[in-house]
């Protein structure tokens, strides 16, 4: 399998002023099975300006690897996948991070030992969460809406923060 390994270090985009976006986006597109882009580097915001992350691929095929974040990274933007996979190997790699479901990526959490934390959550659709998992939503304190169902046997969702998190 093809990987590429990012460690060490802080990745963040854009500039230091608070004028718009600053996304990092993160494309695999390998359709070799297996393939991997690894980002073992803490993922932060910049400066003034908050940092999301799109993970996807640019091709018209949806590919077979993945992006996989294994550090508690500290960015407070929100998450997206496009197409492919994103896996959460760090249990609070989207700690700040509100997660979007709204577009068809995959989101795999069976790499984060039974639990892990979302900055909030938004979107639409059905988030599958792993059997007798825990997740906790609201560690940045800010205002989502999820119209959606977050699914698993056994799994346990607990708000936490400042803000309002409305499940539709």
């Amino acid at each position: 399998a093809n990987a590429t390994t990012i460690t060490g270090g802080t990745l963040t985009s854009g500039n230091t002023t608070a004028d718009s976006k600053h996304d990092l986006i993160v494309f695999n597109n390998n359709t070799t099975a297996g393939s991997s882009v690894v980002i073992n580097s803490v993922i932060a915001d910049n400066g003034a300006s908050s940092v999301g992350l799109t993970v996807g691929a640019t091709t018209t095929v949806i590919p077979t690897g993945t992006v996989q974040l294994g550090a508690a990274n500290t960015f407070s933007g929100t998450t997206y996948i496009t197409k492919g996979t994103l896996t959460l190997l760090n249990s609070l790699a989207l700690q700040n991070s509100t997660f979007d479901t709204t577009l068809p990526g995959t989101l795999v959490l069976t790499s984060v030992g039974g639990a892990t934390t979302f900055g909030g959550l938004s979107g639409i659709g059905t988030l599958p969460l792993p059997a007798n998992f825990a997740l906790t939503l609201g560690n940045n304190n800010t205002t989502s809406t999820f119209n959606g169902a977050v699914t698993g046997a056994g799994a346990t969702v607990t708000k936490t923060g400042g803000g309002t998190l409305t499940l539709n």
